[in-house]
């Protein structure tokens, strides 16, 4: 039983990068300040990311700049750290084009190369074929690469 990685055929669709930055609350910025660089990230609270997103170079480049005891909380998902940084529990990493359409979020510092991560759709071969999935698939990639656009711009 189970699908074999060998048995799994698909045309990967590059869509660009996601700058990612730490974002903080408004009102924990009021309570502790906001840092203007990674380097000053010690002496803040901070919320990590674990498991799949942990393990990005984003995650482990952004964690090389804090220390353990700072670590106040653990989220496994962006909508989860969402959640963990708009109810003031700390500081974390967000897709910009996620976090800076809430308002009550923002960022400490400017994107930095080390915290992009690359966006690809995979689309198995014979499902490309299809006019309708075809369709779907220029439809969907244009309008993620005009996001994409949009927040870099």
């Amino acid at each position: 039983g189970g699908i074999r990685d060998s048995d799994i055929q698909a045309q990967q669709i590059n869509l660009g990068a996601f700058q990612w930055t730490a974002y903080c609350s408004d009102e924990y910025a009021k309570s502790h300040g906001t840092p203007a660089s990674p380097a000053d990230l010690p002496g803040h609270r901070i919320v990590a990311y674990e498991k799949r997103i942990g393990m990005s170079g984003m995650s482990i480049w952004f964690m090389s700049h804090v220390s353990g005891d700072q670590i106040v909380a653990h989220c496994t998902e962006v909508p989860n750290m969402r959640v963990a940084i708009a109810t003031e529990q700390g500081i974390g990493i967000l897709p910009c084009v996620v976090a800076d359409r809430i308002p009550s979020l923002r960022r400490c510092f400017a994107p930095c190369p080390e915290m992009a991560s690359s966006f690809s759709l995979l689309v198995a071969p014979h499902a490309r074929a299809l006019p309708l999935m075809r369709a779907f698939v220029e439809f969907s990639a244009d309008r993620i690469r005009a996001e994409m656009s949009k927040e870099q711009g």
